[in-house]
């Protein structure tokens, strides 16, 4: 199970928005050809016309073809480790690491970046947008309390906070 941070799964999304755009394009069509065969069975369309051939493709089983386009594309999509939630609006999920417990990272077709996570049993409808993680905020709210030493608790001399002052030497 491939874990992306925000970081990295923006700088994907360049490579992955082909895929997607073309995994929907796909799969809209297949709805569609699927939806004029079931009224083809019927013998006409909802207004009553009569439906074209939706088997007439060049001599082609067009459903076939998209079947196959929407599996490559899915896989390709499946093989970067990246979930496939809704193929119709071109909802994906990155899986990733926050507050030390597994989430994903939520992107759908037409948004400009990453920029909401949900908990893996939260779905859509959970999406938050992403933001100062609740520890951080914690730490933070403590480094502004009064009393606080104002040093890290754990000093490491490679970083610039950890660095005794003058003044405690």
């Amino acid at each position: 199970m491939r874990l992306y941070t925000v970081e990295e799964a923006r700088a994907l999304l360049p490579v992955v928005l082909p895929v997607l755009e073309r995994l929907c394009s796909a799969f809209t069509e297949l709805r569609t050809l699927q939806a004029a065969v079931e009224a083809s069975r019927r013998g006409s369309a909802a207004d009553g016309s009569l439906t074209a051939d939706p088997w007439s493709d060049a001599g082609e089983n067009r459903m076939e073809l998209l079947n196959a386009r929407v599996r490559a594309e899915a896989s390709r999509l499946d093989a970067w480790g990246i979930e496939v939630k809704d193929a119709a609006t071109g909802l994906i999920d990155f899986r990733s690491r926050r507050d030390e417990r597994v989430v994903y990272l939520c992107f759908r077709l037409g948004e400009t970046s990453i920029a909401y996570w949900h908990t893996l049993e939260a779905g859509f409808a959970g999406r938050q947008t992403l933001s100062i993680s609740p520890h951080t905020r914690r730490w933070r709210a403590l480094q502004s309390a009064p009393g606080f030493p104002g040093t890290c608790l754990w000093p490491l001399p490679s970083h610039p906070q950890c660095r005794p002052s003058r003044s405690t030497l």
